[in-house]
């Protein structure tokens, strides 16, 4: 950088007169302005109380900041767009013409300068004044100095000052090369009475002509006085760095006067567009009652325009640019001319940084639109809000700002390019460059919101655009709603085999259920996902522990990892008392009270059936009444004929899974045995030889979650009015694996002459609207007199299969009265005649049936049976299978002797009211 052409020279001609005191004394220079009391040039020194002009915060217009503006740059002339810089590095003193005569003292401490006509880039000096060594370094350079001003003339710009007061230098270098200046100079203004005083003016530099520094450039702090108008305050809020300044450095810089009541004049020195098409300007502005804004390219400026802002014919365009393109100041009608005739008046030109002689430099004024586009995010990614913008008119548009503004949650992420961000990330402020005229720029954001957040979250967002010109556009704003999805888990919570959809447990003895947690496809990453699992407390004591790699820990203190990785859930549970209850297993997220995934299941707790046992082993053949409990577990009825009857159907007989103990679900009957009106699920039955019969019961317990059972017959069997589910059911832990609450029926018998009795009389099997089941429940392999009748069956797939094996010597089939209702087959013939050893004793029928949407019948090969007097149509029934008006199967049934229906209600009854009591078909009697 150049400097001061009132000081710096001097120094480097003083730094060579030798010496080498590293200081001096701290008296040269006098008092707070650099002397003493005794110094003869104290009145040079200290001139504050010589300033006689008005010294109150000056009230600024456009006259006011042009004379400021003028001082300024007197002192300071490297601040001028003309100021050249190539004799910056010259240390010839009076280098444009005169002379200066140095004088130095003995000691080399002083150097008095006597100027004739000393001419400098224009200031013109002449008189006497002063320079004192104040500090050298080692090396004996100076490196702090005082110039004393002795009322020299001073003539710049046809203008003659006497100069009165002084200029101290500091070399402040650390790692880059800075100095500093501080100014107490009176300048009175010869012919008037006009002062201009520079009181405590830093001036401070950093860096030197062709030297890089971080912080190269120079900044200003001080107050300068004009007598007649007052003072300002001088500041930098941006380090200056000009052309003329800084070499190779990008030019920016703020200048700024403040004067009576915060009125601020700013200059500011901007860059728009890219760096391949920069665009440079100079901004000043006036705030308050006197407001004005006047922006040049660069290019244009001249010392006029940046010390005159005055507006003489009041036409919006300054004096000085007027004259520069030679228009009139004093003429306001050529504000609304064309000169170029690009479509834009002179007017817009001025204001819009245009150049009116030019068509090719067209203003700022374009017409550029903004919308918004958004697409909600998923919960663990970040949001993406879309800003089409549409430039149709005017000029290419350089530096265009966007303003977003959103609300809490969202926040916007500090990810955006070239944007920045207040401190609560609630706004951002975002530069495009350059935006082509004619074209569609598309520009987006992103925003986050914590993860914390698992429900859909909503929040307003805006958009405004802001640009170096004007925009005539009627779209400058737009705003939307942004959107974040709930987060998806998709949690799997799993059993392994068997697959039961309950925790079945016996008082006093500890039972467990391991459960796997996984999640799979899509999901949203959220930290802090922890399981809880709710037990039914007065049931019993439980314990839930997790894992996920090797060491179980309470379930609490894990941190359900991600990546597909496995969380195993154990339940330890030991009964105090009967009862069912539900528990729950929830998968909690940090900061949020509501869980993200909830499963719930039955746990049971029952009487252990060793009970029962104890009861029938004492008991002799007879009826054995058992109270409304819950039993668990297998029970043997094989010694002696007894009936076991539960007081009423909440009285439930249950097996347990345990793959240790099968005898939990096995149970044993035989001579007769019967077990009746009971709940029976998850059972294993056999029947012995000598034949058994269960009576009135319902087989399987769906709202338990408790499956059907399996019955394996080896002599004759007899069920009657049972009521049967045929339902499968997707309980909580049944992905993939369904419980089928289907009950099964085998009766294994071939070979022998005396066949064993089978007997389904008055059962129920209906849809209980849950998941259809397309069971087979009876599987006959032969060797039975079977007798099938006055059942309802629906929603299965076959009913009745028959396969006798080739040693079988009797197989009989009588299936009357029948509701068959949604089954694929009624009766399936599953032999050839031509494999049998011998002609067994065969005959099937079926007889008086009515057929609901029902494919087969009977299916069949060549087997011989007898399918007649059929009933085709709708079967009309509810929901619970009891006939409807008019169904088609009141009073329909043939040769019947079943006196009582599966509720023990009187057969038969007239229900279609004709005046004969015929049985009904099914398993329902219609009561009227």
């Amino acid at each position: 950088m150049r400097r001061n052409v009132l000081f710096v020279v001097l120094v480097v001609l003083i730094s060579g007169c030798g010496g080498s005191d590293s200081s001096s004394d701290p008296n040269i220079g006098g008092g707070s302005g650099g002397g003493n009391s005794s110094d003869p040039l104290q009145q040079y020194i200290n001139v504050s109380s010589q300033y006689t002009g008005v010294k109150s915060a000056a009230n600024l217009d456009k006259s006011a900041v042009s004379r400021f503006m003028s001082a300024i740059t007197m002192l300071q002339p490297e601040l001028l767009p003309e100021y050249d810089d190539e004799q910056a590095n010259t240390t010839e003193l009076c280098a444009d013409g005169g002379v200066a005569v140095l004088r130095p003292n003995a000691a080399n401490t002083e150097l008095a300068v006597l100027f004739t006509g000393c001419n400098d880039g224009g200031v013109v000096l002449n008189g006497d004044a002063t320079f004192r060594v104040v500090r050298r370094n080692v090396a004996g350079d100076v490196i702090e100095g005082l110039m004393i001003y002795q009322d020299t003339v001073l003539s710049y710009d046809s203008a003659q000052f006497v100069l009165r007061g002084s200029i101290r230098q500091k070399d402040i270098s650390n790692s880059c090369y800075a100095e500093q200046y501080l100014s107490n100079l009176l300048l009175s203004i010869q012919g008037t009475n006009e002062q201009w005083y520079f009181e405590n003016f830093y001036d401070q530099r950093f860096g030197a002509y062709g030297q890089g520094c971080q912080s190269e450039g120079m900044q200003f702090r001080g107050r300068l006085y004009l007598s007649d108008v007052g003072f300002v305050d001088v500041t930098t809020p941006q380090l200056l760095k000009l052309p003329s300044m800084v070499y190779g450095l990008e030019r920016q810089g703020h200048l700024a006067f403040t004067g009576v009541a915060g009125q601020t004049f700013s200059w500011q020195f901007k860059k728009s567009g890219t760096n391949s098409q920069p665009l440079y300007s100079h901004h000043f502005s006036l705030t308050g009652d006197n407001a004005f804004t006047y922006q040049y390219r660069a290019n244009y400026l001249n010392t006029q325009m940046m010390t005159d802002f005055r507006d003489t014919d009041g036409d919006d365009m300054s004096d000085a640019w007027e004259l520069n393109f030679g228009f009139d100041p004093q003429n306001a009608s050529d504000a609304l001319t064309d000169q170029d005739g690009d479509g834009f008046s002179n007017l817009e030109e001025f204001t819009y940084l245009g150049d009116p002689k030019d068509i090719t430099v067209l203003p700022f004024i374009y017409e550029l639109s903004v919308s918004l586009n958004h697409t909600p995010g998923r919960q663990s990614q970040l949001v993406y809000v879309s800003t089409p913008i549409s430039h149709t008119f005017g000029s290419d548009a350089y530096t265009v700002e966007l303003l977003y503004k959103t609300e809490l949650p969202f926040q916007f992420s500090d990810q955006n390019y070239n944007c920045t961000v207040t401190g609560d990330r609630l706004e951002a402020r975002c530069r495009i460059e350059y935006i082509q005229v004619s074209t569609q720029y598309e520009h987006s954001v992103s925003l986050e919101a914590p993860s914390s957040f698992i429900n859909e979250i909503h929040a307003p967002i805006s958009v405004s655009i802001h640009t170096l010109g004007l925009n005539t556009s009627l779209q400058t704003t737009a705003s939307a709603v942004i959107s974040r999805q709930a987060a998806e888990f998709n949690f799997t919570l799993t059993q392994p085999n068997p697959d039961i959809g309950s925790l079945l447990g016996i008082v006093g003895e500890q039972s467990s259920m391991t459960l796997k947690l996984s999640q799979s496809g899509l999901y949203d990453f959220v930290s802090s996902i922890s399981v809880n699992v709710v037990m039914p407390d007065e049931l019993g004591n439980s314990q839930v522990v997790c894992r996920q790699d090797v060491d179980w820990k309470q379930c609490a203190n894990l941190v359900v990892a991600h990546g597909g990785a496995t969380t195993d859930i154990n339940i330890t549970f030991t009964p105090a008392s009967s009862g069912t209850g539900m528990g729950e297993i929830q998968i909690m997220v940090a900061e949020s009270s509501e869980p993200a995934a909830i499963w719930s299941f039955p746990v049971i707790s029952g009487q252990p059936a060793s009970l029962l046992q104890q009861q029938i082993d004492s008991a002799d053949e007879g009826i054995i009444i058992v109270p409304a409990e819950i039993y668990v577990g297998g029970l043997d009825l094989t010694a002696k004929k007894v009936t076991l009857q539960g007081e009423n159907q909440q009285t439930y007989l249950l097996g347990k899974t345990n793959n240790d103990d099968y005898s939990l679900r096995q149970i044993r009957m035989d001579k007769g045995s019967e077990i009746t009106g009971f709940s029976l699920a998850n059972l294993s039955i056999t029947i012995g030889s000598s034949g058994a019969a269960l009576t009135s019961n319902r087989m399987a317990i769906p709202e338990l979650l408790l499956e059907g059972n399996d019955i394996l017959a080896q002599g004759s069997l007899t069920l009657k009015k049972n009521k049967f589910s045929t339902a499968a059911l997707s309980h909580s832990f049944s992905w993939g694996n369904p419980i089928s609450l289907c009950n099964r029926l085998r009766l294994q018998q071939n070979d022998s002459a005396t066949p064993y009795n089978f007997v389904y009389e008055n059962n129920l099997m209906v849809n209980d609207g849950m998941q259809a089941n397309y069971c087979s429940p009876i599987y006959l392999e032969g060797g039975y007199l079977s007798r099938v009748e006055h059942n309802t069956i629906s929603e299965i797939d076959e009913f009745i299969n028959i396969s006798p094996a080739n040693e079988t010597k009797v197989s009989r089939l009588l299936t009357r009265n029948n509701v068959f209702s949604a089954v694929t087959t009624a009766v399936a013939l599953n032999f050839a005649m031509q494999n049998f050893d011998s002609q067994p004793d065969l005959k099937i029928e079926v007889l008086n049936n009515l057929f609901d949407q029902v494919v087969y019948p009977v299916r069949t090969g060549n087997v011989p049976y007898t399918l007649a007097a059929s009933i085709m149509g709708a079967a009309g029934l509810n929901h619970a299978g009891i006939p409807l008006a008019g169904s088609a199967v009141i009073d329909t049934a043939a040769s019947s002797a079943v006196t009582d229906d599966i509720f023990s209600q009187a057969r038969p009854v007239d229900g279609n009211g004709d005046g004969q009591a015929l049985s009904d078909i099914g398993a329902v009697e219609r009561q009227n």
